[in-house]
């Protein structure tokens, strides 16, 4: 279950927004708190403030997961936050599963265009590539040794790459 969100430079969020749903004496509704997180919350605010924005930054990771070509064609032109200097958006999804917390962050300079993107399992980094600094990804995942590590100038995400084509083990154990 995802527990805490954070985005920077995507749409309106110049500066990085942190949406934590980790429950830290919630005392509302005990009902709406299952395992330390929040379960149920509503967002408010005026218009123009940015709350369509926060839902389609956290159903972000559907644009390069998934093979659909549904999507809000805004996204196209409208991706980047508008400020000077801003090359990439920044995301950063944390979950907690069955007590297992699972870190996925990546940066996109568009809808379509990762640049890097890291997933990291119980605190061990299991895939990651930062394409700014080596074409070269990182893969450690039982059932992806012979994987091609070398992305080139593919642009794509590396998890839907490693997805796609293997038949992963379905442990938690990693490679060496």
């Amino acid at each position: 279950m995802l527990h805490k969100f954070s985005v920077k430079n995507f749409r309106n969020f110049s500066d990085r927004l942190i949406f934590d749903l980790s429950s830290q004496q919630y005392e509302f509704n005990a009902n709406a708190v299952n395992n330390g997180v929040i379960q149920h919350a509503m967002i408010y605010g005026p218009n123009g403030g940015g709350k369509s924005n926060l839902g389609l930054a956290m159903v972000d990771p559907v644009l390069h997961l998934i093979d659909s070509p549904s999507y809000l064609n805004s996204l196209d032109t409208n991706y980047l936050n508008g400020g000077a200097g801003v090359l990439i958006a920044e995301f950063d999804f944390e979950y907690r599963i069955d007590g297992v917390g699972i870190n996925y962050k990546y940066g996109k300079k568009s809808r379509e265009s990762m640049v890097y993107e890291t997933l990291s399992i119980d605190g061990e980094q299991i895939l990651h590539v930062d394409r700014r600094q080596s074409s070269h990804a990182s893969i450690r995942l039982k059932g992806a040794e012979n994987l091609k590590s070398d992305v080139g100038t593919s642009e794509i995400s590396l998890l839907k790459y490693v997805r796609s084509n293997t038949i992963l083990d379905e442990t938690r154990c990693l490679s060496a």
